[in-house]
């Protein structure tokens, strides 16, 4: 996604033309705010890619404040906390399953802008070659 951002902002400054846009994370409350997150604990709303429409772990943007004299830097990384085997298998009932989601994830980033078309197929890749639902 971070190539997707830097080529889109390339074509703004260059030729002026805008890059895609993101619906904004979706919220329950803004005071304090509190997101919505879908039966797997990710938010829902804003920038979309596999990890997170075909996903293997909750991935937070908040609550990491690390220890000691780097805790700084460990708020901007979030979290992630890796699914259990069995929801995994739940949602992955088999290796065909998740490269399938994560292919049609990767591919819906592209169309959006979110993603390069050769990052997504590394991105494929990395799926089909994992050894998620076998």
């Amino acid at each position: 996604m971070l190539n997707a951002a830097v080529y889109w902002l390339n074509r703004w400054v260059a030729a002026g033309t805008a890059p895609p846009t993101a619906p904004n994370l979706n919220v329950v409350s803004t005071s304090p705010v509190v997101f919505a997150h879908d039966a797997n604990g990710n938010v829902l709303g804003g920038v979309r890619s596999p990890q997170v429409d075909a996903p293997i772990a909750t991935l937070g943007g908040v609550d990491n404040g690390g220890t000691g004299g780097l805790s700084r830097f460990c708020i901007l990384f979030g979290t992630t906390s890796p699914f259990t085997p069995s929801h995994l298998a739940a949602l992955y009932p088999n290796h065909g399953r998740f490269v399938s989601q994560w292919s049609r994830a990767a591919n819906r980033a592209v169309k959006a802008g979110y993603l390069l078309p050769a990052d997504a197929e590394e991105l494929t890749n990395s799926a089909a070659m994992s050894d998620i639902g076998r």
